[in-house]
């Protein structure tokens, strides 16, 4: 009778420790909310404007060439732009869903 007892706490542990794991199967929804599609817009443009850091340092310090510099530098500056006018767009107070959502 305990050894009952034991395997049902066993089984609901693990089915507890592995249901994050599960939602990364899960369905989501295809609308995300207004707050955030706007955290990840500045998650994206942080992201951005690090790696912009970063290279301008990895090219002073002579790690990566000229070119290589210029074709990551405008890279990352389009992320950035891209994302600043996507916050813009919800910045407006009539703003609708930025275009191209799906």
């Amino acid at each position: 009778m305990v050894w009952i007892a034991a395997l049902m706490l066993m089984i609901a542990v693990a089915l507890f420790v592995a249901a994050p794991l599960a939602e990364g199967f899960a369905i989501r929804p295809q609308s995300r909310s207004r707050e955030a599609e706007i955290a990840q817009l500045e998650h994206e443009h942080r992201l951005a404007l690090a790696a912009i850091r970063e290279i301008d340092f990895d090219h002073a310090m002579g790690k990566i060439s000229d070119s290589e510099y210029q074709m990551l530098r405008h890279r990352f500056e389009t992320r950035a732009l891209t994302a600043m006018a996507a916050l813009a767009r919800f910045a407006q107070p009539n703003a609708a869903a930025p275009s191209g959502q799906s």
